[in-house]
């Protein structure tokens, strides 16, 4: 993949700019499409390089700071303003389905790294260096502190492989550690995927599961992470693998993406709902099969195009036509294939096995309810243990659950504050495996707990045949909008601040207990990793000569790229 010349700035005081006099000021207005930037309906931009380089040096903090307190009774630490990296923007357009308008524009690319502070970045742009118009401003996500872990301990759980999902076989013995493991098993062609044959070519259906809201049927159920919306911008993937007779045939495996270019309709109408696929070709796992042993691996899910090749959109199909990588990575509402089976060449096909074992994602943190995200524990049950694991950011097993005191008698209340108003959108409350509790309410406040309101309630399963990930209550609204389409609407009419749970009964009469509770809306200023971002957006324009320059701005200061010039060619 090409590595991309970097111009690295930074700003290191508080209030500071790199912009000169002269420079001119932000303007108001947003970019409309066709000229401006193409928002995608997805969210704000993100991503982690795990603190290194990426292809060019750079000065990282690597410590934090201490925000502006003091340091062991010292004086006063100046708050560390952004440092901004920026690299060569990508010239659209892309393959897109037979009989629809060419995707012209660009596409940048740049990094940030906030110094553990919330941060927004925008783009400035025209067809001078006077620039005149700027894309709205985007937030970097929270902290990459919420975790998805599957064992495959009670079966495939949910996971399937191949066109007809049936090329996954589940183990219970033999992992890395003795325990269980699924194997892909390559199908000979029957399976031959072409609808991406115009982009990245033929592929082979590997693991996948439906993360977001997307209902995949009996055997694969959505896993609602992250309320629905997961965002796996910068997501860090672990597992282990190994080769059992694979012939790869020049085939590579990489992490597959599939989710809605417009997040804002359910997936009951429009017809021609588009659903953008990206094959993440960065940092590819096949070597980890050679050896055919059990082998650890890692990646990341890097939030830039050069990391990425969009799939296509074979023929006149327009499902699969062309979107936004930021808006796809940070709200992926389908699903995730771990591993797919990349560049098959249908006249020389890639055969055998191979085996995954102890999957564990890194996302990004978007509850509410978090601590990073403004979230404070308010009121808990009297005696007892683990409160603090209800928003630890994993769902639920040992060591991360919340317990009641001994005998219980409901209700039992948990109730939470809220940093700053939020709008309400969706709610996962998810069961322990010991001592599972059973009816539950939520309930929120507009007033600081005054007035309460119940927004969500029933029967939180004790088990579950797909195993413990599915055990959880999950609550969201839609409604049908003016124009037909069926279209998510919050949970509460008006903005919130404060939410609690109450437990109204228990499976077993020694104990009551509680994995984790999610709550997912708009509002809440999020706290970042003290680490780079990676960042792109695209900017569908007219042909023509462009300028450009990102901006990025914390509260200890704002910096400003250099200015950049693209030509976007005609037809």
């Amino acid at each position: 993949m090409r590595v991309p010349p970097w111009l690295i700035l930074s700003c290191v005081t508080i209030g500071c700019s790199s912009a000169k006099p002269g420079d001119s000021s932000t303007p108001d207005g947003g970019a409309t499409d066709g000229g401006g930037t193409s928002d995608g309906g997805g969210t704000d931009g993100g991503g982690t390089d795990g603190g290194g380089t990426d292809g060019g040096g750079t000065t990282s903090d690597g410590g934090g700071t201490d925000g502006g307190g003091t340091d062991g009774g010292g004086t006063d630490e100046p708050l560390l303003g952004p440092e901004l990296e920026v690299s060569d923007p990508l010239v659209l357009p892309v393959p897109t389905a037979t009989g629809l308008p060419v995707v012209r524009g660009f596409t940048v690319n740049a990094r940030v790294h906030p110094h553990a502070l919330p941060a927004v970045w925008r783009v400035e742009y025209g067809e001078t260096d006077a620039y005149g118009s700027v894309t709205p401003d985007r937030a970097l996500p929270g902290k990459l502190d919420a975790w998805f872990a599957e064992s495959w301990e009670d079966g495939p759980n949910g996971w399937q492989a191949g066109i007809g999902g049936e090329q996954l076989t589940h183990f219970p013995t033999g992992g890395p550690t003795g325990g269980a493991f699924v194997r892909y098993t390559d199908d000979g062609g029957w399976g031959n995927d072409t609808n991406h044959y115009d982009g990245i070519g033929a592929i082979h259906l590997g693991p996948y599961a439906y993360l977001g809201n997307y209902d995949g049927g009996p055997q694969a159920p959505p896993l609602y992470l992250g309320g629905g919306f997961p965002d796996l911008r910068g997501a860090r993937f672990e597992a282990q693998l190994r080769g059992v007779g694979w012939n790869a045939r020049g085939t590579e495996l990489g992490t597959w993406i599939q989710g809605s270019r417009d997040t804002y309709a359910v997936d009951l109408v429009p017809e021609d709902l588009r659903r953008p696929n990206w094959a993440h070709t960065g940092e590819l796992q096949t070597a980890h099969l050679a050896s055919g042993d059990w082998e650890p691996a890692s990646w990341t899910l890097r939030n830039r195009t050069e990391d990425w090749t969009f799939a296509g959109t074979y023929g006149s199909r327009i499902t699969y036509d062309y979107g936004e990588l930021d808006s796809l990575l940070g709200a992926i509402d389908i699903n995730v294939f771990a591993l797919q089976v990349l560049y098959v060449d249908i006249f020389d096909l890639p055969s055998g096995s191979w085996d995954m074992a102890d999957l564990q994602i890194a996302y990004r943190q978007r509850s509410v309810l978090a601590p990073s995200n403004g979230g404070t524990l308010v009121s808990e049950p009297a005696g007892g243990s683990g409160a603090e694991l209800l928003t630890d950011g994993w769902r639920n097993g040992e060591g991360r659950q919340w317990r009641s005191a001994a005998k219980p008698e409901g209700p039992l209340e948990i109730e939470y504050a809220l940093a700053r108003p939020i709008t309400l959108q969706t709610l996962n409350i998810h069961n322990a495996t010991d001592y599972p509790s059973e009816g539950v309410q939520v309930e929120v406040s507009e007033d600081g707990g005054k007035t309460w309101t119940q927004v969500a309630g029933g029967r939180l399963p004790d088990s579950h045949r797909l195993g413990p990930n599915y055990l959880f209550l999950h609550a969201d609204a839609w409604e049908l909008d003016a124009d037909g389409i069926a279209a998510w609407v919050p949970l509460h009419d008006n903005p919130i601040d404060r939410l609690r749970v109450r437990i109204l009964s228990g499976y077993q009469s020694d104990y009551w207990g509680l994995g984790e509770i999610e709550a997912f809306g708009e509002g809440a200023l999020e706290e970042t990793d003290d680490d780079w971002y990676d960042l792109t957006q695209d900017l569908l324009t007219d042909p023509g000569t462009w300028h450009f320059r990102v901006v990025a701005e914390t509260e200890a200061g704002v910096i400003v790229g250099p200015d950049q010039v693209v030509v976007v060619p005609g037809a």
